[in-house]
């Protein structure tokens, strides 16, 4: 997916919802700076074990609800410098994420959002 252009892409969601044979994605590459909505975009991606996010600007982004739910595979996942600030909803955003370690919740501005069941079904629930 290197080759692919986001540069105008606002909208995100379900991108890649319900690839279950998926296992790898390097989408460090992607330009995320208009995107407003991120939501169910790895939803039931269950057999992810690698994913890089690096580099995503999520400066704009409103709504990640369900972004990562069911990735019962992933194992690590870093989000250290996504800015979170405009996030208003992020409601089941981890959950069934049962397998993810290496990971801080803390790099998460969650103060504007609606983080219901944020985490069901993982260590930080």
């Amino acid at each position: 997916l290197s080759g692919f252009d986001t540069s105008k892409v606002a909208d995100m969601r379900w991108m890649f919802c319900g690839c279950h044979a998926l296992t790898k994605l390097n989408l460090s590459g992607f330009d995320t700076s208009r995107v407003t909505n991120m939501s169910r975009m790895f939803f039931a991606c269950c057999a992810l074990t690698k994913l890089n996010l690096s580099g995503f600007d999520t400066s704009k982004v409103v709504d990640m609800r369900y972004m990562f739910f069911n990735c019962y595979s992933l194992q690590s996942l870093n989000l250290s410098g996504w800015d979170t600030s405009s996030v208003k909803r992020m409601e089941s955003m981890f959950s069934g994420c049962k397998s993810l370690t290496e990971f801080n919740p803390l790099w998460l501005n969650t103060a504007n959002a609606d983080t219901t069941d944020m985490y069901t079904g993982t260590r930080w629930a």
